[in-house]
């Protein structure tokens, strides 16, 4: 019996011992445990962290990538805007310099020319004829024009006004092959008759009729009017001599003359006021 009661003494004891060294163990170790814990589940959540992570930096990415997209459209319309402005700035600068040389031009013509009298005038649209044929100006009669009177500008003849409203006329240009100008080479002072012509390739040009077959004239030479004609005064320019030509059996020669006038690019004019006598207009009520 004694030894029994021995026995179950000693098992307490190892028992409480063994609980003893079991509780000191866990409370020293608590912290290591924790860790171990804490490293455990570090090891699991950590690639799916660093997925997530890499996910939403991603995702943030693109929206703002969308945002960037559409500050740089509106970015890009705004400048589409401003260059269409500078575009149109300098278009108009370019206008305002080409309408200054033009008239500076013409001014300068005038100025050595004080013999004539000049009304000037804007071409305002064209006749129903061919396109460089006829043309309207908006100066009538209003303004003093009168049928047959002579239009220039600082290059040389442009043609002749051949209907007059009140505040408009037409103009028949040189080139039209229905126009006839007395006209003189004037390096060697033959004269003949120039009329509009068009071209193999359908430029408008004019010819010189009636030359003699003797004439020196080249290539390069300088044509004017003559003044034979009541209707335009001596002197002013018409082309150059491109071409010559002899017909009617060798007895005459054609001259081809580039007009001075670019018939493609006029704006502004100048209508010759007194280059005609009264006693020249003929009798048709104007």
């Amino acid at each position: 019996m004694r030894r029994i009661l021995q026995n179950k003494l000693l098992t307490i004891v190892i028992v409480l011992s063994i609980v003893f060294f079991v509780f000191i163990g866990f409370t020293a170790s608590k912290t290591d445990r924790v860790n171990v814990f804490e490293g455990v589940v570090g090891n699991v959540l950590t690639p799916v962290q660093k997925y997530l992570y890499m996910g939403g930096q991603r995702v943030g990415n693109f929206f703002g990538f969308i945002g960037d997209i559409s500050t740089i459209k509106n970015e890009n319309e705004e400048l589409k805007k401003k260059n269409s402005e500078l575009e149109q700035k300098l278009i108009d600068y370019d206008q305002v310099v080409s309408q200054n040389d033009r008239l500076k031009s013409m001014l300068d013509f005038k100025d050595s020319n004080k013999v004539y009298d000049y009304y000037g005038a804007n071409i305002v649209g064209k006749g129903s004829d061919n396109w460089n044929d006829t043309f309207i100006i908006d100066k009538g009669s209003n303004h003093g024009i009168k049928k047959y009177y002579p239009v220039v500008n600082s290059n040389g003849l442009i043609g002749q006004v051949v209907e007059v409203g009140p505040n408009w006329s037409k103009v028949l240009s040189m080139v039209d092959e229905r126009s006839w100008v007395s006209g003189e080479v004037s390096r060697t002072r033959d004269q003949g008759m120039i009329q509009g012509y068009s071209g193999s390739s359908g430029e408008r040009k004019c010819k010189m009729l009636y030359l003699p077959a003797d004439s020196k004239v080249e290539k390069g030479d300088i044509v004017a009017t003559s003044g034979i004609s009541k209707f335009f005064p001596k002197g002013v320019k018409v082309g150059v001599v491109e071409d010559i030509e002899s017909d009617n059996g060798d007895f005459t020669k054609t001259l081809i003359i580039k007009p001075e006038v670019d018939f493609n690019k006029l704006e502004e004019v100048f209508v010759i006021t007194n280059s005609m006598k009264d006693t020249d207009y003929p009798d048709e009520g104007n």
